[in-house]
């Protein structure tokens, strides 16, 4: 029975973005658990000229994350597929609206003026 390197990450899609507004970088995996599929990862950046971590698991429905307040609140969004790796992304009722560029996984690669991926497997 072989078994797997510990540290290797089997069955799993990532990718790590930079921000382009501040500091930071944000690494993700996404995990093909039929049962639960679910999104991990962990943010770094300047919070009020202090160096944050932020670590997450995600397999809930959408929600924002008040930081540092720590709170949740129901994210309603809408996305609407604009090309085959194009999304149009709108919350907070039209608030906010954003053109998002996908890779061949669905990651998001390019949040204009926000972040843009640095490294993603599959690109």
């Amino acid at each position: 029975m072989s078994r797997r390197p510990r540290g290797i990450i089997m069955d799993s899609i990532s990718i790590l973005w930079h921000r382009l507004d501040q500091a930071g970088h944000e690494a993700a995996r996404l995990i093909g658990d039929d049962a639960a599929p679910r999104l991990e990862g962990t943010a770094v950046f300047v919070e009020e000229g202090r160096p944050c971590r932020l670590d997450y698991r995600v397999s809930c429905d959408a929600a924002w994350f008040h930081f540092p307040a720590g709170t949740l609140e129901v994210l309603d969004q809408v996305y609407e597929r604009i090309e085959q790796r194009r999304y149009r992304y709108e919350s907070g009722g039209g608030a906010f609206v954003a053109l998002l560029e996908t890779n061949t996984a669905g990651f998001v690669v390019d949040y204009p003026q926000l972040w843009q991926a640095e490294v993603a497997t599959p690109t």
